[in-house]
């Protein structure tokens, strides 16, 4: 098999969750090591800044396209299910990139405004000019149009299902910013070349990514002419010169149905990605903590995250194979196989979770130490970052049903827990009651949307599957009890039927195989 029919073979969902899976781990290594570079070259107050640049590209780029990078994933199967996935890429790649340079074009044009509301707050970082916080602002503008259509991108590969060049398009992007971070800061220690170089690794990955979607396109194009050809009969060509195909006619309303799903769902996007930047962002403001607390909460939240970025890579592969058996009309298969996945998942990146947690007094000890203060925020923010990973379950269903406002739902109530929690303990508990407030917030404003949409969307699921929703809670007991904790928990599980029914677990474990043995042969 040729190396570019590999990379667009769809594949079974074992061997697509092993390659992606398998390539986070390696993209999460290449980010941990960025971070480690940035900590180690920016001095705290720069590192603040590079922050404040992130969560401004992080938070505005879903909301330059509408959300359109949502419905994209979620609508290319049926387009491409239909025959009509060229026609799709057509229609969407100019509106996208018109929306992205129309709104980007207006964010520039009031960079000073923004600046002065997000970065020149209070006094600022002592020592950088204002023009260069307007600079930096500026960057982060430009970031957030790269991201963007990057996103776009993606979401159209990920819909396609060709997670083997996703992959590639991750690990280009990961070893690119690396490398060029390493080599730029050594020289210029700035958050202003920070954003500059991930602004150049981000536009030299979406042209690899656009010309990975037009290929594929092209060649999908290809292959339905030539497999519709070959099946041909003279009955068939008759029928043709009559009236076009089933296949050849748009779904009814589809573009409408694609906006109102994407604008409802970006609203939600965005409001997670503020979620996660809320407690960092209440330090960087208070007027009585130093700027430079900020950099090692930033560092922190970063050094955390990878771990569950594992689960969204797992939730991203499982979604579109249960999204195909939903759309066909097997949506008890489809329950299913949802159900049984989530649970093993969680228990997966739970268990690695507290590996992390209880080992953070030892790993910090790689960081520069006026960083090593932050140690005891690993537990909070690997809450908080877990409680929205276990949304998974409620936000799959939403997406499948079409109700992407209950995601906004859940994330305006673990914003509003944030916020409040955050105002009552970052005074007394500094940085510290920071992280509480972000993992004790997420964790109720998640918990509670989450059961209130399950119950009312009336899908019979086993008691075990909300139980997955309190896992988080254990992050809250010191270290070495949480591991003993989980221990326990997880040889009970394990031996017990109280979350996995010998069917499960034997599916689970077919999985575990089939993935391993992809990694073994080394296949890509």
């Amino acid at each position: 098999m040729s190396v570019v029919r590999r990379l667009y073979r769809v594949g079974t969902l074992g061997e697509l969750m092993g390659i992606h899976v398998s390539v986070t781990v390696l993209q999460r290594l290449l980010g941990f090591i960025r971070v480690l570079v940035l900590a180690r070259m920016l001095e705290l107050e720069q590192m603040a800044l590079w922050g404040l640049g992130s969560m401004i590209f992080v938070i505005i780029g879903p909301l330059m396209t509408l959300g359109t990078d949502t419905g994209t994933e979620r609508y290319v199967s049926l387009f491409e299910s239909r025959g009509r996935l060229a026609l799709f890429y057509k229609k969407m790649r100019f509106g996208v990139l018109l929306l992205v340079m129309i709104v980007g074009a207006g964010l520039l044009l009031n960079t000073r405004q923004i600046t002065a509301v997000v970065i020149s707050v209070g006094k600022g970082v002592a020592g950088v000019a204002v023009a260069q916080q307007v600079l930096i602002c500026c960057m982060a503008v430009i970031n957030a149009m790269l991201w963007a259509l990057h996103l776009n991108l993606l979401a159209f590969l990920k819909g396609m299902r060709v997670y083997r060049i996703v992959s590639v398009v991750h690990i280009f992007f990961g070893v690119l910013f690396t490398v060029m971070s390493a080599c730029v800061l050594w020289f210029w220690p700035t958050a202003v070349a920070a954003l500059i170089v991930h602004a150049i690794a981000l536009g030299l990955t979406m042209a690899l990514a656009l010309w990975f979607v037009h290929f594929g396109v092209t060649h999908t194009a290809k292959r339905e002419r030539s497999e519709h050809d070959r099946r041909k009969t003279p009955r068939q060509e008759q029928i043709d010169r009559r009236s076009p195909r089933p296949e050849q006619k748009l779904p009814q309303r589809i573009f409408t149905r694609l906006l109102t799903f994407g604008l409802l769902s970006v609203l939600g996007t965005a409001l997670w990605s503020a979620n996660a930047h809320i407690s960092f962002y209440m330090i960087y403001r208070n007027g009585v903590l130093d700027k430079g607390d900020a950099g090692v909460f930033f560092t922190f939240m970063r050094l955390s995250h990878p771990v569950v970025l594992l689960a969204h890579a797992a939730w991203a592969v499982l979604f579109v194979h249960v999204a195909r058996r939903w759309e066909s009309g097997r949506r008890k298969e489809a329950m299913y196989v949802l159900e049984t996945a989530y649970k093993g998942i969680a228990v997966a990146i739970m268990t690695l979770a507290i590996i992390v947690y209880a080992l953070a007094p030892y790993w910090v000890l790689i960081l520069r130490s006026e960083y090593r203060v932050g140690a005891c925020l690993v537990g909070p923010l690997l809450m908080s970052f877990l409680s929205v990973a276990f949304m998974a379950l409620m936000t799959m269903i939403a997406r499948l049903r079409e109700r992407p406002a209950a995601i906004a739902a859940a994330a305006m109530a673990a914003g509003a827990a944030n916020i409040t929690l955050g105002l009552i303990w970052i005074g007394p508990y500094g940085i510290m009651g920071a992280a509480r407030a972000a993992g004790v917030g997420m964790f109720l404003g998640v918990g509670i949307v989450s059961v209130v949409f399950l119950l009312l969307s009336r899908i019979r699921l086993h008691w075990s599957t909300l139980g997955v929703l309190l896992l988080p809670a254990i992050l809250l007991l010191p270290p070495w009890i949480a591991l003993a904790f989980w221990a326990v928990v997880l040889a009970v599980l394990l031996r017990t039927g109280l979350a996995f029914t010998k069917t499960q677990k034997h599916m689970l474990l077919s999985g575990m195989k089939n993935v391993t043995k992809l990694v073994g042969k080394g296949r890509s």
